[in-house]
């Protein structure tokens, strides 16, 4: 079995602001206030790991609880659903995308392989740490520029 993880600041959605403590609010969300921009190449990776019945979809951010129906809304726009989806739970949760990782590896105890598609070096590497402790589970990175 296959987990395909996405991120959605600047992997998914190309966002027109630095990360800061602004992210948790549903203003950085707000489609008449900011021109988000779909990275195409990204959206067609998930297209076929989405149409696959043997792979996980699941969106892995850093964005919280709180704001996540301004993102699906932002990513329905483009027909984009998940079968798993990972926010962060509160302003002050774990923002340890590795944790998350390792919790859906026990909900998913059949799984072989991972994808990910990040663009920051924090959370690949978090993962990757995280994903040493299984090494019958092959891991492939795409970081996304």
């Amino acid at each position: 079995m296959k987990l395909s993880l996405f991120d959605f600041d600047n992997t998914l959605v190309e966002t027109p602001y630095e990360d800061s403590p602004y992210l948790d609010t549903e203003e950085s969300l707000d489609s008449d206030k900011w021109k988000f921009k779909f990275n195409e190449k990204t959206i067609n990776n998930y297209k076929s790991e989405s149409t696959d019945s043997s792979v996980v979809t699941v969106l892995l951010t850093n964005r919280i609880d709180s704001v996540q129906h301004c993102v699906k809304e932002i990513l329905s726009s483009k027909k984009i659903t998940f079968d798993e989806e990972m926010f962060i739970k509160g302003k002050d949760g774990n923002r340890s995308k590795g944790k998350r990782v390792e919790k859906l590896l026990k909900k998913y105890p059949d799984t072989t392989e991972i994808e990910y598609w990040e663009d920051k070096d924090k959370h690949i590497n978090d993962v990757v740490n995280s994903c040493s402790k299984y090494p019958h589970i092959t891991l492939k990175v795409n970081k996304v520029i």
